[in-house]
């Protein structure tokens, strides 16, 4: 969760990576969230998760630790 979090972090200090199409027309976001797979080891199954950017690297890791087990 440490590494998604700072891969996040510096692509959202690049603006080319924050650029999206929104109905159509080009949109600069000021950041983007987090989008990654899990796998529950209990199903063995894949999971997509989103997780919103968090202030601090311990913030984010707590949430999307619980967000990605739930």
């Amino acid at each position: 969760m440490a590494f998604i979090f700072a891969v996040t972090k510096c692509a959202n200090e690049i603006e080319e990576f924050r650029y999206r199409f929104l109905d159509g027309e080009v949109v600069l976001y000021e950041s983007i969230d987090t989008s990654f797979t899990y796998l529950d080891k209990e199903t063995e199954l894949f999971k997509v998760v989103n997780v919103p950017v968090q202030d601090t690297i311990e913030k984010f890791v707590q949430f999307a630790t619980v967000t990605a087990e739930n």
